[in-house]
């Protein structure tokens, strides 16, 4: 129901349109799994305007939570990463806080990295 690039039937949307929002594999970079083929698709035509150096540092601290997460689950006690990848995204968005400085670390890095080339 996604017509030139907005929904058409918003305003009359099923209750799963309304409870899930796919935008979050977007915003964390996760996958939304291989039996969800439709919803990765979609989730990858999702773009977020960063206007503000603060948006940039938000959204790459969610993505820094994501990757750590997902890459790094088995690290903790069992059950603390969900398995599943909405869980996880989910557990991303609660968790992004304790990666703000790494992502203006990373952010830093690469911009003094691009001036020196």
């Amino acid at each position: 129901m996604f017509i030139d690039n907005t929904c058409s039937i918003y305003a009359h949307r099923p209750f799963t349109c309304r409870s899930y929002d796919c935008r979050i594999f977007a915003a964390t970079g996760l996958p939304a799994g291989d039996d969800r083929p439709l919803i990765s698709q979609q989730a990858c035509r999702w773009k977020f305007d960063l206007p503000t150096p603060q948006d940039h540092k938000l959204f790459s601290a969610v993505h820094a939570a994501a990757t750590f997460l997902h890459t790094n689950g088995e690290c903790f006690p069992e059950g603390f990463v969900p398995r599943n990848s909405t869980q996880q995204a989910v557990l991303a968005v609660k968790v992004y806080p304790a990666f703000l400085d790494i992502a203006q670390a990373s952010e830093t890095s690469e911009n003094t990295d691009q001036n020196q080339d």
